[in-house]
C-alpha cells in the first residue's frame, strides 16, 4: 500500500465529524459486518494505543456504501437493523422521541425515507420516535410536512453530535459550523407552526446557543482587533442572554454570521458554491458550512473532485458479475478517491482455507463459498486459525451431551475454532421446566416441553412460549364440546384445547362436502352409501 500523505488520514474522532457516525459506531464497523451476507467492515489505517486512524478514502467510500441498498434475508421483508446501529439512533436521541423527547418506554426506530423502497439501514436514515409519532409518521398523517421536518430535524441532530465530538477531543471547532447550525435551526423555526415542534426545535436551539465557541484571541496590533472585541461582546451577550426568546437569539446570530464572515474574510465554498452540499453529501470542503476562509481558496485543488473512470471496472460498472466495490455500480467516482484505489486488492488469489480446492473438512468452503478462490481484500482478513479444529466446548470431543449425540458438534467430536468462540456454554445447561415447574408431569400427563424429565437446557427453556400451553375456547366447537350429535372431533369433547393446537386449526377441513363416492346422492348400490352413512356429505378432511 502507498504511503498516504498526512492530510489523508485522520483520527477517528476527525472520522466521526466527517461521517457523521460516532467514534464508538465506526470502531464497530471495524470489527462488524453490517449488511447481511456481505463480508465489507471499515478498515483502518493503524491504531496507536486505543486510538484509531482512517484513511478518508476507505471512511468516504464505506460510508457511501452504507446508504445503498441493504439486502434483506430470503425469509424477510427487509432488511435487518445490526446492533450496532440500533444502539446509536437511540443514543442520539437521548433514548426519548426525537420529536416530543418523552415516552422513553415506547420508542421505536423509524425509517425517514420508507424501508421497502429504499433499503436504507444508514443511520442518516434513521431516528427514534415514540410510537405515538411513529405512527403517525408512517401513516403520513402529517405528510408532507412531517417528512420535511423530521428529515431536518436529523440534521440538526447530526450537526450537534459533530459538534460534541469536537468539543470532547480538543478538534479546533470553527465557529462558523455553529453559526451555521444556528442559521439552520432558525430556518426550521420560522418554517413551523405546530407547537410540539417549535418546542423541539427551541429545545435544541438553547443547548446550541449555550455552547457557542469563544474567538482565538488576536493581539491590539492585529487590524481584525477591533472586530474581535466587538464579535466577541455580541457571542457572550446572545450566549448568555436567559431573558430573550430563542428565535429572537437565533436571529442576532445571524447578523453576528455575517459580521464574522466578513471581518474574518470567509469567502462562499468553491466547490459547493455556498450550498453546503456536494453531490448528494456534505460538502468535503467546507463541511456542510457553506463558507471557508479566503486564504484556504488559495491552497484548495478542485481537480481532485472531478469525476474519473472507475479505475477498477473500468466504466462497466460490474465486477465478477456483481456491482462494482469500488465506485458502488456507478461506473465512475472523483478523482481523490481513484488515487487511492489499490487494484492489487481486488485480484482472485486461491483461497487461504481450502488451498484453493473448494472444500473443506468434507464440506464446502465456507470462507470462499465453495469457489476455491476470492479477492485479495478478503484473503487477507482471514485468520487460517480460526478454521482450525478444536474440540467441541460442550461435549469436550467425547461426542455425546446429556445422553444424546451433542447439538453443537452433532456428534463429531471437534469443531472449527471459529464457531468454539461462539457458543455460550450458559445456554446448554439445564434448569427446571418453566411449564411443569421441574415436575415433569403437566395436566396429567408427561410434560410436553420436557419430556416428562422436568428440566430442559437454558436456550431451550428461554424459546419455550408459555403462552402455547394455555387452555382456550376450542374454535370449532366455540367451547361447547358437542359438534353435529357428537363430541367434538377436536376437543374430544372437553370444550377447550391448548392455545398452540388452537392456533393449527384449520376449520375448512370440517367443513362439509359432498360424498365422492356416492356423488352427494347418499344411496349407492340400493344401499346407504358407506362412506357418508347415507348423508350425501361428510367432511371435506375425509374426502382429502
Amino acid at each position: 500500500m502507498a504511503e498516504q500523505k498526512k492530510e489523508d488520514i485522520c483520527s477517528i474522532y476527525e472520522a466521526a465529524c466527517l461521517t457523521k457516525l460516532s467514534p464508538e459506531l465506526l470502531e464497530w464497523f471495524t470489527k462488524f459486518a453490517p449488511k447481511h451476507k456481505d463480508k465489507r467492515k471499515l478498515q483502518f489505517y493503524k491504531k496507536e494505543g486505543d486510538l484509531l486512524f482512517f484513511e478518508r478514502s476507505e471512511l468516504f467510500s464505506f460510508n457511501n456504501w452504507l446508504k445503498t441498498p441493504w439486502p434483506k434475508p430470503a425469509d424477510q421483508q427487509r432488511p435487518n437493523i445490526p446492533e450496532g446501529i440500533k444502539r446509536e439512533v437511540i443514543a442520539e436521541a437521548n433514548m426519548a422521541c426525537a420529536m416530543c423527547n418523552s415516552y422513553r418506554g415506547t420508542c421505536e426506530i423509524a425509517h425517514i425515507d420508507p424501508v421497502h423502497k429504499s433499503l436504507n439501514n444508514h443511520p442518516d436514515n434513521l431516528i427514534f420516535l415514540c410510537s405515538n409519532h411513529h405512527t403517525a409518521f408512517d401513516k403520513g398523517i402529517f405528510i408532507p410536512i412531517d417528512k420535511e421536518f423530521v428529515a431536518n430535524l436529523k440534521d440538526i441532530i447530526l450537526r450537534r453530535k459533530c459538534q460534541n465530538w469536537s468539543f470532547q477531543k480538543d478538534i479546533s471547532i470553527k465557529l462558523i459550523t455553529v453559526l451555521e447550525t444556528c442559521s439552520k435551526l432558525l430556518e426550521q423555526l420560522k418554517s413551523e407552526s405546530t407547537p410540539e415542534h417549535i418546542k423541539t426545535i427551541e429545545l435544541i436551539a438553547k443547548e446550541t446557543l449555550s455552547n457557542i465557541p469563544k474567538l482565538a484571541p488576536v493581539s491590539e496590533s492585529d487590524p481584525k482587533y477591533a472586530d474581535f472585541i466587538k464579535i466577541q461582546k455580541r457571542i457572550e451577550e446572545v450566549s448568555g442572554d436567559s431573558q430573550a426568546s430563542v428565535k429572537e437569539r437565533l436571529v442576532r446570530t445571524r447578523a453576528i454570521k455575517q459580521e464574522y464572515t466578513t471581518a474574518y474574510g470567509f469567502v462562499a465554498c468553491p466547490l459547493c458554491k455556498g450550498s453546503g452540499i456536494h453531490g448528494e453529501s456534505e460538502c468535503p470542503v467546507c463541511f456542510g458550512d457553506k463558507e471557508i476562509e479566503e486564504q484556504e481558496v488559495k491552497n484548495l485543488d478542485l481537480s481532485v473532485f472531478e469525476k474519473v473512470e472507475c479505475p477498477l471496472c473500468r466504466g462497466d460498472r460490474t465486477h465478477l458479475g456483481e456491482n462494482c466495490p469500488v465506485c458502488e455500480g456507478v461506473g465512475e467516482l472523483e478523482k481523490r478517491y481513484s488515487v487511492e484505489i489499490d487494484l492489487r486488492e481486488y485480484d482472485l488469489v486461491a483461497c487461504p482455507v481450502c488451498k484453493g480446492k473448494a472444500r473443506y473438512n468434507g464440506d464446502y468452503c465456507r470462507a470462499c463459498n465453495g469457489e476455491g478462490e476470492l479477492e485479495q481484500r478478503y484473503a487477507d482478513e482471514i485468520d487460517l486459525r480460526d478454521y482450525a479444529l478444536v474440540p467441541c466446548p460442550l461435549c469436550k470431543g467425547e461426542r455425546r451431551h446429556n445422553g444424546e449425540d451433542c447439538r453443537v458438534c452433532y456428534g463429531e467430536g471437534q469443531i472449527e475454532q471459529r464457531y468454539a468462540d461462539e457458543v455460550d456454554l450458559s445456554q446448554y445447561s439445564l434448569v427446571p421446566c418453566r411449564l411443569c415447574d421441574g415436575e415433569g408431569r403437566y395436566r396429567g400427563e408427561n410434560c410436553p416441553v420436557c419430556d416428562g424429565n422436568g428440566e430442559i437446557e437454558k436456550g431451550y427453556a428461554d424459546e419455550v412460549d408459555l403462552s402455547q400451553y394455555s387452555l382456550v375456547p376450542c374454535p370449532l366447537c366455540k367451547g361447547r364440546g358437542q359438534r353435529r350429535g357428537d363430541d367434538c372431533p377436536v376437543c374430544d369433547g372437553n370444550g377447550e384445547i391448548e392455545k398452540g393446537y388452537a392456533d393449527e386449526v384449520d376449520l375448512s377441513q370440517y367443513s362439509l362436502v359432498p360424498c365422492p363416492l356416492c356423488k352427494g346422492r347418499g344411496q349407492r348400490r340400493g344401499d346407504d352409501c358407506r362412506a357418508c352413512d347415507g348423508n350425501g356429505k361428510i367432511e371435506k378432511r375425509y374426502r382429502d
